[in-house]
């Protein structure tokens, strides 16, 4: 694993875990979007963030955007859907 990909899953990690405590969500897909939310907001910054969100044409793309980001953020890690944590393989 690359110092930057090593980095990356730390950085990762260390904004998801925090970010879950004392939170429940009825449904998966808001905790998905929730996740990939705080960890683009901590790699892209805020002004760029901001930008997506104001001209984001569908709710659909923008989470595709962000799962494509997070897959180049967290490789080699895999997301597990079941129990909403990184697995490292």
């Amino acid at each position: 694993m690359s110092l930057l990909t090593s980095q990356a899953v730390e950085n990762v990690n260390s904004i998801i875990e925090p970010s879950l405590i004392g939170k429940s969500y009825d449904d998966d897909r808001d905790l998905l979007f929730n996740l990939l939310h705080i960890v683009l907001r901590w790699e892209l910054g805020h002004n760029i963030m901001e930008k997506i969100e104001h001209t984001r044409l569908c709710h659909r793309l923008y989470v595709y955007y962000m799962l494509n980001l997070l897959a180049i953020v967290t490789y080699p890690c895999y997301f597990s859907f079941n129990s909403m944590s990184i697995v490292y393989f």
